[in-house]
């Protein structure tokens, strides 16, 4: 199985791997990278009868707070792809009380958000990998490949590497 990347703009890219969906933001999301996210993930579960897709994103700690609408489209297509979707990972990487406080407030969202499938918060790309990987069921191999393509997706954005502070 081999990884593509699908997009790439300033502070944005999209890649897909099988069944997973990836996401890199390196600035504060927007309308335009929610919306090719989720023409991405419709393509995954239409390329995949019967499976179900993942979800993974690498956020930057310092992006800001996306505006209200791209949070209220982000909300509509959370509701939308739920019937196909296996699981959603966000990576927050870096050490730290601050990074530390942005997990968690993050999965905080995600227990309120009340979805069907499971949603889990990393420090590491290698983690986030792994727990995508056995969830599809691929193998440590096929986790590797899967990390090398989050950063490979990342080190193509022309801004600071996520979670840098």
């Amino acid at each position: 199985m081999s990884g593509k990347i699908e997009h790439e703009g300033p502070g944005f890219a999209l890649a897909s791997y099988g069944l997973v969906n990836i996401a890199v933001w390196s600035q504060t999301p927007r309308v335009d990278h929610i919306k090719r996210t989720y023409a991405l993930s419709l393509r995954l579960s239409r390329d995949n009868p019967g499976k179900k897709i993942i979800s993974l994103s690498l956020v930057n700690t310092r992006s800001g707070v996306p505006d209200f609408e791209t949070r209220k489209l982000s909300a509509e297509v959370i509701k939308k792809v739920t019937p196909f979707t296996a699981a959603s990972v966000t990576v927050l990487e870096g050490q730290g009380f601050v990074v530390g406080a942005a997990r968690a407030v993050v999965q905080s969202i995600h227990l309120l958000a009340r979805t069907d499938y499971p949603q889990r918060v990393f420090a590491s790309i290698e983690e986030s990998a792994k727990f995508v990987a056995e969830t599809c069921g691929y193998n440590a191999e096929q986790a590797q490949e899967i990390s090398v393509l989050v950063s490979d997706a990342r080190a193509r954005l022309a801004s600071a590497p996520c979670g840098s502070v």
